[in-house]
């Protein structure tokens, strides 16, 4: 059974969390959880810790705009 069916997560959005960068959402949490027998707070806290390694600029609606720091 693939990952999709296992987490009733739709695989266009397990596509996006993989290569897109998309956020794990508190619903994407669950059913990961679910799939890997872990828990909805192993994932979101794994998203929080991501986020927080990324540069302030990835989350600019201006992503390649030059700061002046």
């Amino acid at each position: 059974m693939d990952l999709s069916a296992r987490s009733c997560i739709p695989y266009n959005t397990l596509y996006n969390i993989i290569h897109e960068g998309r956020e794990i959402s508190n619903r994407d949490a669950a059913g990961l959880a679910k799939a890997f027998d872990s828990s909805v707070e192993f994932w979101i806290n794994l998203e929080a810790q991501y986020r927080a390694s990324l540069p302030l600029h990835a989350f600019h609606p201006l992503k390649g705009v030059r700061y002046i720091v």
